[in-house]
Formats: structure tokens, sequence, C-alpha cells
């Protein structure tokens, strides 16, 4: 019918340039549809891809903090061991002390002595148990400091874990919303250009 109509009336001549530009701009637009599809799926692997490095990262700095943390255990287990090994020693002194000062009840003089000895001994034992109570006391200020700092760091990662996904469905909506605009403007040039060709095959 176009052959026919091509020598016949300008009319035809003129449809036929129009359609043949409807058809290149639907052909543009599919274009452009395809390639928002291929930017979609760039965009998820590079999201997945810097999820899974991120997910290494963390697991490899966690890993750190837990053999730092085994390590202060350790630390502090040797330095319980170190303190009881000196109670068990201050034990066994005192119970010499004592021992000594029970044969020694039979002369004065030498029980004024080993009350003396007993008295020097006995203000040792309590200054160094002084002491141990304090690096004691120490060492769980220092533990609880340390806790509540893991603490915080796990929260903030949880944190910064649901802004990154939040960023990412973020994208992926935008994505996706460009790509339903794209494809209702093709739907929309398609049923101007069926609407066309009804109109024009009725005019006929």
């Amino acid at each position: 019918m176009d052959q026919q109509q091509a020598g016949s009336t300008p009319l035809a001549t003129v449809l036929r340039v129009e359609l043949e530009h409807t058809r290149q701009r639907v052909r543009e637009l599919e274009h452009a549809n395809k390639a928002a599809r291929r930017d979609v799926e760039i965009l998820l692997e590079r999201s997945e891809s810097e999820r899974a490095a991120w997910r290494a990262k963390e697991q490899e700095r966690w890993r750190a903090i837990v053999i730092e943390a085994k390590s202060e255990a350790e630390e502090e287990k040797r330095h319980k061991r170190k303190a009881e090994h000196l109670n068990r020693k201050l034990a066994r002194q005192l119970e010499e002390t004592s021992s000594a000062l029970s044969k020694a009840m039979n002369d004065l003089e030498r029980e004024r002595k080993a009350r003396q000895l007993m008295e020097e001994v006995c203000d040792e034992l309590a200054r160094e148990i002084g002491q141990d109570k304090a690096e004691v006391e120490e060492l769980k200020r220092e533990s609880e400091k340390v806790r509540e700092e893991v603490e915080e760091e796990r929260r903030m990662l949880q944190m910064a874990e649901v802004w990154r996904e939040e960023r990412v469905q973020m994208k992926l909506a935008e994505a996706r919303h460009e790509l339903e605009e794209k494809n209702a403007s093709l739907d929309r040039l398609r049923g101007e250009l069926e609407e066309f060709l009804r109109n024009k095959s009725a005019a006929r």
C-alpha cells in the first residue's frame, strides 16, 4: 500500500517519514532500555563485590581483636597464678612463723623476739597483699574498659552495615525507577504508534 500511495499523494510520503521517525525512536528507546539493564546488573555485581570485600576485612579485624583479647586473658591468668603462688608462699611463711612462735613460748626473750619477728613479717605480708589487691583491681578495671571498647566498636560496625545496606537499596530503587520510567515511555510510544496506525487504517 505504501508503494501504491507513494506516487499518488504527498500525505503518504509524510506519513511514511513520520512512521520511520517513530520506528527510529522506538529503536533508540529499546537500546536505552538494554543499556539501563546492563547498568543495573553492573551495579548489583559491584555492590556484591564491595560487600564481600568489606565482610572479609571486618572478619580479619574481629579475628585480630579476638586474638588480642585471648592474649590479655592469658596475661590475666598468669597474674592470677602468680598471685596464688605468692599467697601459698605467704601462707607457708605464716605457718612457719606460727610454729616458731609456739616453740619459743617457753622462753620470754625468745617469745619477745619471735613476736617482733612475726610483727615484721605480718607488716610485710600486709604490704604485699595490699599491692597484690591493687594490681588485681587495676587489671579488672582495664579488662572492663577493653570490654566496653569492644562493645562500642561492635555497635558502630552494626550501624555502618545498616547504613551501607540502606545506600545500596536506595541506589537499586533509583535504578529500578529509571528503568520503569523508560519502559513506560516505550509503552506510551508504542501505544501512540498503534493508535496512529489504527487511525490511518480507519481513514483509508
